[in-house]
């Protein structure tokens, strides 16, 4: 028994009152302990912290000095509805659109010791990795149960990836 498990506040099969508990093994608990929270209830990962981590960044960069006048003077140009404030948990948008951000911030720094560039990604790209992966070390009936689905079709359609291109292409080889 793990002992860790994730259950999400909601999810695509809860209309029809099926439990969804995700284990977590050692190595995601190894990444995620120096993140937990004293209140277990808090998401981990909140982008209100990583805009004040940006900012407070921003301002210990800052070559020259603030002085008060500038601040005031800004602070009047202000429009009366500002920016919607970031969240306390990131969605599906918000999180596909940090990795992007994150994802840029590496390459210029890649660029510049002039190694290769980070593809492109998104996030449902982790599940359908562990899915292709889960099946070929455990077999398609675990692949199903690690993604929580009713049935094994919708793994193998849309989630594993085909893993017998080279032996096709062997197999026509010989008949023609």
């Amino acid at each position: 028994m793990l002992g860790w498990t994730y259950t999400p506040s909601s999810h695509k099969s809860e209309h029809h009152e099926w439990p969804r508990a995700i284990p977590l093994g050692p190595k995601a608990q190894e990444i995620i302990r120096p993140w937990l929270r004293l209140n277990v209830s808090e998401y981990l990962f909140q982008p209100r912290e990583a805009e004040a981590e940006r900012h407070a960044a921003q301002r210990a960069a800052r070559e020259t000095p603030l002085y008060p006048f500038p601040v005031k003077h800004q602070a009047g140009k202000q429009v009366e509805r500002p920016q919607r404030a970031p969240r306390d948990r990131y969605d599906s948008v918000s999180l596909r659109r940090a990795i992007s951000w994150a994802r840029l911030k590496a390459n210029r720094a890649r660029k510049a010791e002039k190694l290769p560039e980070i593809p492109d990604w998104f996030p449902y790209q982790l599940r359908h990795s562990l899915a292709t992966k889960v099946e070929r070390m455990f077999g398609l009936e675990a692949s199903k149960a690690c993604l929580g689905h009713a049935s094994a079709q919708v793994t193998s359609k849309f989630y594993v990836e085909r893993q017998d291109q080279a032996r096709e292409a062997e197999v026509m080889g010989k008949i023609g």
